[in-house]
């Protein structure tokens, strides 16, 4: 749980950036279509929730250095050591508070949506996915895989059309799988302001948005009537995650719907690849991956990924057993027969883990021209080099050496 609260605080002020860029860039747009900042916001959507990120890309949001967690808690699962006498643990108050902060939002977002749930019970249905219920003030979309379209028993027959047509535009949008989505973001990030800025400004542009998409094809005197609509039917909505018609103020969205003019289709076209472009520069994480701090010790492993501009390498624990190691065979569950050698290379599970490396880190590794004598190097960098030039040496074990807590000695094993 630290560990995770440590990934998740440490990209505080990427988040930041991305929502100010955005802010930006909506102010900027404001006399084009709303479904262009609605990009925008998914692109933090996908920062937010994305559990990986391409690397080594260029991205506008800034490097944010990775905190040090150590190795054996975070990534071996092994528990950490207890504060020191006289200490106080404020990674882990801080880790229960933010547990706390998010089971408090999930929970009410969920009783809210039983509570709506309980209310819609008697709803009748009018045709397809469309039902009309008394007990609610605005209509709204209710559902994720089976969305279906609640409309308020008062409704006008006059202005249903208008109000069909906006919630299935909604659906149409996928408006409703995107704000949920949001507010699972906001409820995970619940310490950060602006990804609640984020997630009510969404909700405002999607709305304007859905508005547009609606209108598109509707006569200036249905355009008043489509605003009559927005005015009478002016209710807070039934759920934090549910596109509701009159959720937003409609005062802007009546203002927005009877002056919209449609640009022309080359800015359209253009502003649009513009910010799809942008959005993926979203895919590429600005941060390193969190740096672990290793076990003080020597021990086998497997190499992968060595970065010398992080002063990173990535590792695969082995074993290496010899047949007078007979304790080690029991546990491994290997004989004699298995090791024609005298030795074997025991690497049951692959777990791939992080860990810093010293700037005096000395390498050690085998000449692969045939005579196979010890080669040493001062610099990481060379290693690196030498290492992603021939599979020979991505597929050799090494000894590694760690002090303080980061690498200073690789050295190449001999594999008969």
């Amino acid at each position: 749980m630290k560990t995770l609260f440590l990934i998740l605080s440490q990209g505080w002020l990427e988040i930041a950036v991305a929502v100010g860029l955005v802010l930006l860039l909506r102010l900027c747009l404001r006399p084009f279509p709303k479904y262009l900042t609605c990009l925008l916001w998914l692109g933090v959507l996908f920062r937010l929730l994305c559990p990986f990120s391409l690397p080594k890309a260029a991205s506008p949001l800034p490097a944010i250095p990775a905190p040090v967690i150590p190795l054996s808690s975070a990534l071996t699962g092994s528990p950490q050591p207890a504060p020191a006498a006289g200490s106080f643990d404020w990674l882990g108050l801080l880790s229960l508070l933010w547990l706390a902060g998010l089971a408090f939002f999930l929970l009410k977002g969920l009783i809210s949506l039983l509570s709506l749930k309980k209310r819609l019970k008697g709803a009748q249905k009018l045709c397809d996915n469309i039902y009309v219920s008394s007990r609610i003030p605005t209509p709204f979309v209710f559902g994720i895989f089976r969305p279906a379209i609640l409309l308020p028993a008062h409704t006008p027959e006059t202005m249903r059309p208008f109000v069909i047509a906006h919630e299935k535009s909604h659906i149409a949008r996928l408006d409703h799988v995107f704000k949920s989505l949001f507010y699972l973001a906001a409820c995970i990030y619940w310490f950060h302001p602006l990804v609640w800025v984020a997630f009510f400004l969404f909700a405002q542009d999607m709305e304007m948005a859905c508005d547009e998409k609606t209108i598109r094809s509707f006569s200036p005197e249905e355009k008043k009537d489509y605003s009559f609509s927005l005015l009478a039917l002016s209710a807070p909505g039934q759920a934090v995650f549910s596109p509701a018609f009159g959720q937003v103020s409609p005062q802007k969205r009546i203002r927005r719907v009877l002056s919209f003019r449609k640009p022309a289709a080359w800015i359209l076209t253009l502003l649009t690849a513009g910010i799809l472009i942008l959005c993926l520069f979203f895919l590429f994480s600005p941060r390193s991956s969190p740096s672990a701090q290793a076990e003080d010790g020597r021990y086998l492993a497997f190499l992968s990924q060595p970065d010398p501009a992080a002063s990173s390498l990535t590792l695969d624990k082995a074993q290496w057993i010899t047949d007078t190691d007979t304790q080690e065979m029991e546990k491994a569950g290997i004989t004699p027969e298995d090791m024609p050698g005298g030795f074997y290379l025991h690497n049951p599970e692959t777990q791939w883990e992080s860990v810093s490396v010293s700037p005096q880190v000395t390498c050690t590794y085998l000449d692969p021209d045939g005579n196979f004598e010890n080669r040493e190097c001062k610099d990481f960098s060379q290693f690196s080099q030498l290492f992603e030039s021939q599979d020979y040496f991505q597929a050799s074990p090494y000894w590694i050496t760690v002090q303080q807590g980061s690498v200073t000695q690789i050295q190449q094993q001999y594999v008969p």
